[in-house]
């Protein structure tokens, strides 16, 4: 199956970007790369929406004028968005990245990892690229696990044990995590309604505007729960996603690859179904919690039209 790249690219670079996207194709068999060759058509970014959701990955060929180009910035953010692998390869070493590529904290704080700010993104060069591409974006780390040839199989497997743990551990977490905000915004919803049955019971002259307030106030507080709520667990996912990486990687050097082997025998059960991730299952529930604070907030704008009426 052909791997599906979107090309991103400043249209001024057309030509060296052509040549370079030649070699990987003679390299690589299964290079498919999706590409505009101009911004002219003022549709384009409708049809870059439908070719970024059928690519695998973004190949970004960075140059001094793409670092400030805003349409390039917008097609970095929607990979981001759509949590798809960025590859950038720089034209010139000296080229500057986007800021969009930078992850921040919260208040607008760059995260900095080994003093470097960390990325959307993975700096390749054409020879990796296309290695990646060879192994259908797989990251080789397996030589990476034994850093040289002196490790003992047992120190293997106690590091392969402790690292397994630090799996689950993330897993218990993202539970914990999960009950929590069901619990916090079920309480929420509680804690409205009963403030609701009160102001109606004691029907004093100001209930309904009362009522409107907290039906204002309640969803805002609540969708802004649900937001974090569905980051959280998308973080969770990734981090977990990455560590399984690695297990599978350390399999490699033992003598049985237990979570590979697994993953198959759930792939020929499966059969043609498509397996639903944990984390894409949890990541339902905020929406549904999101979706009752939405019909409370359009109860909110009714009543508020009857109330001023």
């Amino acid at each position: 199956m052909a791997l599906k790249s979107y090309i991103i690219y400043k249209f001024e670079e057309y030509d060296v970007v052509k040549d370079k996207l030649m070699n990987i194709q003679e390299r690589c068999k299964n290079f498919d790369p999706l590409l505009f060759k101009s911004s002219s058509d003022k549709y384009w970014k409708r049809e870059a929406i439908k070719k970024i959701k059928e690519a695998d990955c973004a190949i970004y060929f960075v140059s001094k004028e793409s670092a400030k180009s805003e349409n390039v910035d917008w097609e970095l953010e929607k990979f981001i968005k759509y949590d798809k692998p960025i590859y950038t390869i720089r034209l010139d070493s000296f080229d500057k990245y986007n800021e969009v590529l930078y992850r921040k904290q919260a208040f607008g704080n760059f995260e900095y990892i080994n003093k470097s700010r960390y990325m959307y993104s993975r700096e390749v060069d054409n020879d990796i690229l296309i290695k990646y591409i060879n192994n259908n974006l797989e990251l080789d780390i397996s030589e990476d696990i034994i850093k040289n040839s002196n490790m003992s199989p047992e120190v293997l497997i106690e590091q392969y044990k402790a690292y397994l743990q630090t799996s689950e551990d993330v897993v218990s977490r993202r539970q914990a995590v999960s009950n929590f905000y069901i619990t916090v915004n079920a309480s929420i919803l509680s804690i409205l309604s009963t403030i609701v049955a009160v102001i109606g019971a004691l029907n004093f002259d100001y209930s309904l505007l009362a009522t409107i307030i907290g039906c204002y106030l309640v969803p805002l507080v609540g969708l802004v729960l649900c937001f974090n709520w569905r980051r959280v667990v998308t973080s969770y996912g990734q981090l977990n996603s990455a560590k399984m990486t690695v297990i599978a990687a350390m399999e490699k050097n033992l003598p049985f690859d237990i979570y590979d082997v697994e993953w198959k025998v759930q792939t020929d059960r499966l059969g043609k179904r498509k397996y639903v991730s944990f984390t894409r299952i949890e990541k339902l529930v905020p929406f549904l919690f999101s979706a009752i604070y939405g019909a409370i907030f359009l109860l909110a704008i009714v009543l508020s039209i009857i109330y001023f009426i």
